[in-house]
């Protein structure tokens, strides 16, 4: 854990349906390596628990299944303090009152704000109930593993 402030790993989705599954596979895999001293979310009810969640964090990496039309497993990346995310790329499946776009953009108005927000959007293509995510999704699953744990390192150093 920072000195600063807690890192927060998110993974958003739904694990019965198909790519969508992508974000909670990330954020699991991430506990599994982690267990002590990072935060670990991944059943997100609502945007306004996310808000909650990060707000203070010195880190928070969130994962969700994206869908843009390019081809399943590519990586979108995005510095949310920096640059808006793109409403769309992220609301396809929603179940959420607001997604993660209107998360952040909620959490700017409000002040809450961890103090690095880094989001990774996995293109997905498959939304089947039942069925299993595709082999592009998990290889770009463990691309983004791989950065989020160099972001820890990263952050736990910077402490």
């Amino acid at each position: 854990m920072s000195a600063k402030g807690p890192i927060l790993i998110v993974g958003l989705g739904n694990r019965y349906r198909g790519d969508d599954a992508v974000g909670i596979i990330v954020a699991e895999r991430i506990r599994a390596e982690f267990p002590d001293d990072i935060t670990v979310l991944s059943e997100i009810p609502d945007g306004a628990v996310l808000i909650e969640a990060w707000d203070g964090a010195s880190l928070c990496c969130v994962t969700d299944c994206a869908v843009s039309g390019k081809p399943a497993g590519t990586i979108h990346r995005f510095n949310a303090l920096e640059r808006k995310l793109p409403e769309k790329l992220f609301s396809h499946f929603s179940t959420h009152t607001f997604n993660l776009s209107q998360a952040v953009e909620l959490g700017k108005i409000l002040g809450k704000l961890p103090e690095q927000l880094k989001v990774f959007g996995i293109e997905g293509s498959n939304f089947k109930a039942g069925v299993e995510p595709g082999e592009e999704i998990l290889g770009a699953a463990e691309a983004v593993i791989a950065e989020i744990k160099k972001a820890i390192e990263a952050e736990r150093n910077a402490g």
